[in-house]
């Protein structure tokens, strides 16, 4: 499903956005701050949440549909995945709460290098406690701006 460019783009520091619907229909977005690609073959990824994000995991909860838009603080190319939960939203382990501030370091020295940001104001985004759960994507889009957007992805070049 992944292949080595996607994964190694999905757990880097590119920004994550995760989009979620509730049973009543209505949308929500939230930061995802970290992905871990357990199974490129599958599409199996564990995915790390702000433990205040409490809509997102009512959703998560109540239709478990999800699409993280992953995207080059630099270079604005982006891809879009859409899939489901697999597992309940769970508190983060130690090394999951780890993985997340190396994400994070990495995707605000992105913006730093990029726009300048004073790293200590982006430091004010980062969570003070994190759930996380794992989904299964099946779906794979370019979202780079641009004439292809929306594009399916063929899996075997990601």
């Amino acid at each position: 499903m992944f292949g080595p460019e996607t994964t190694a783009a999905i757990e880097g520091g590119w920004s994550l956005i995760a989009g979620t619907v509730g049973a009543d229909g209505e949308p929500t977005a939230a930061r995802c701050w970290g992905i871990t690609v357990l199974s490129r073959e599958r599409g199996e990824c564990r995915l790390l949440f702000d433990a205040n994000a409490t809509r997102t995991h009512a959703d998560l909860a109540a239709t478990g549909v999800i699409a993280i838009t992953a995207g080059d603080v630099s270079t604005l190319r982006s891809i879009q995945m859409k899939g489901v939960m697999s597992s309940p939203v769970e508190p983060a382990t130690p090394d999951e709460v780890t993985r997340a501030a190396e994400f994070a370091d990495a995707f605000f020295g992105e913006i730093v290098k990029t726009d300048g940001s004073p790293r200590d104001l982006l430091q004010h985004m980062f969570p003070d406690a994190f759930v996380a759960c794992t989904a299964w994507f099946t779906e794979l889009y370019d979202q780079t701006p641009g004439p292809v957007a929306g594009a399916a992805i063929d899996e075997a070049l990601a």
